[in-house]
C-alpha cells in the first residue's frame, strides 16, 4: 500500500492536485464489468456441474486465475508483517 500511494502523494505535492491521468489504467481482463459477467457465467456453470455443492472458491479461481489468487495469498503475510512492525513502532 505504501509504495502504491507514495507516487500519488509525491505527485500531489509537486502539482498540488491529482488528475485522472495520474492513475494507472486497469488491464482489460481485470475490468469490473467483465469480471462480474465472467464470474456470473462461471457460477451458473458450476451450479450445473455440482448442483448439490457448488464451490465459490473454484469459480473464483476459474474467473481470475491462479496467478492473481496466489499473489493475493502471498500479500497476506506481507501485510501482517507490516502491521506488526507498525504496531511495535507505536509502542
Amino acid at each position: 500500500m505504501n509504495s502504491w500511494i507514495t507516487k500519488f502523494l509525491k505527485e500531489h505535492h509537486r502539482k498540488g492536485t491529482i488528475d485522472l491521468e495520474d492513475f494507472y489504467d486497469v488491464p482489460l481482463n481485470l475490468e469490473a464489468e467483465r469480471l462480474t459477467t465472467q464470474l456470473e457465467n462461471n457460477w451458473f456453470n458450476e451450479m450445473k456441474r455440482c448442483p448439490q455443492n457448488p464451490s465459490l472458491i473454484r469459480v473464483t479461481l476459474i474467473t481470475i486465475g491462479w496467478k492473481l489468487f496466489l499473489s493475493g495469498l502471498l500479500l497476506i503475510p506481507c501485510v501482517c508483517i507490516q502491521l506488526r512492525a507498525e504496531f511495535l513502532f507505536v509502542f
